[in-house]
């Protein structure tokens, strides 16, 4: 399994956490059929979740290219959701709209670094 370098830094900040954990907990929920290549794909993912929430993955860590790959999906996803769709008004919900902002960037950067592995 390839492995690249996670490459960013994030700020963890509390809709960080929440949202990361809210990922953790979809997955550990979520069967393996038509989510997961298999069993160990999602065990390591929840891994991967877990160190992310522990504050152990740092820009110079290692990470397997599908985790990778999934946590950018699950980035893109939730950026989308709270962000992009206007799904929520900065006056009344600032943080999740903020959050979300923060995500599309982050994701944004994750995707440059994952194109560039597939060359």
């Amino acid at each position: 399994m390839k492995k690249i370098p996670f490459t960013i830094k994030f700020i963890k900040t509390k809709y960080t956490k929440d949202e990361v954990y809210n990922f953790k907990t979809c997955t550990q929920e979520s069967p393996v059929e038509g989510n997961f290549e298999n069993e160990d794909q999602k065990q390591r993912y929840i891994q991967f979740l877990d160190d992310f929430l522990k504050n152990k993955i740092k820009p110079t860590t290692l990470v397997d290219l599908d985790i990778f790959k999934l946590f950018l999906d699950d980035l893109a996803n939730r950026a989308s959701i709270d962000y992009l769709e206007d799904n929520y008004d900065i006056d009344e919900d600032p943080e999740i709209v903020k959050g979300g902002f923060y995500f599309h960037q982050k994701s944004k950067q994750l995707k440059r670094v994952y194109l560039e592995q597939l060359n």
